[in-house]
């Protein structure tokens, strides 16, 4: 009977070692489930996505100007584009001078009006059009030994000629024609609703020299 017990015992402590190594062999060959990444991190996101990240999304960004048009052509825009005209009317320009005439020495003196349209400015550069009209002169002829010659007035008007102007702050150049064909230029500045300045007008038979006054036209 004794002997039937401890082989009871034996067998029991037999089938409890058995569950013990099972248990041991499945935790040594388990494996450590793998973490998965964190959808809402920066450093699993992809290059790329950060990349095309559009700027506005991006806070606290400074604001940071990109235009590379200079000053002067914003001011220039804003005070120089529109129709200028004589401030006198028929006195926009006003000069004097000695031609030669069939190798004689004349006085010069002459008066008349300028009509200037700016219509753009881009890059120190004005373009629009220009018209000398009412330009009245009068001569006076000297010739030596005899008195003075005082010819009548005469008033001729042209056609209007596109211009093109260089733009250097509140300082307007003009280099062109006159109705004659003479070369001439007229170097001013401008504030607000006045332009005045000098100009020079140059031929092989002399130059003459004047100043002009202009206004903005009012609409």
């Amino acid at each position: 009977m004794e002997n039937k017990s401890s082989l009871k015992y034996y067998l029991l402590g037999a089938a409890g070692l058995i569950v013990v190594i099972i248990i041991i062999i499945l935790l040594v060959n388990s494996k450590p489930a793998q973490q998965k990444p964190q959808t809402g991190s920066t450093l699993n996101t992809p290059i790329a996505s950060i990349a095309a990240t559009p700027v506005a999304s991006v806070t606290n960004t400074p604001n940071v100007s990109t235009s590379a048009t200079p000053v002067v052509n914003s001011t220039s825009a804003n005070g120089l584009i529109g129709t200028w005209v004589s401030a006198v009317q028929g006195k926009g320009m006003q000069g004097s001078g000695k031609i030669a005439i069939s190798g004689t020495a004349t006085q010069i003196t002459f008066t008349g009006d300028v009509n200037l349209v700016v219509q753009k400015v881009e890059n120190n550069t004005g373009t629009g059009e220009i018209t000398f009209t009412n330009l009245c002169g009068s001569k006076v002829t000297s010739v030596p030994g005899k008195p003075d010659v005082i010819g009548p007035a005469q008033c001729i008007s042209g056609n209007s000629l596109p211009a093109v102007m260089r733009i250097n702050g509140n300082t307007i150049t003009y280099t062109g024609k006159s109705i004659l064909g003479a070369d001439i230029s007229l170097t001013g500045t401008y504030t607000n609703d006045s332009m005045s300045g000098t100009f020079t007008r140059t031929s092989a038979s002399g130059n003459i020299t004047g100043t002009f006054n202009l206004a903005r036209a009012k609409n």
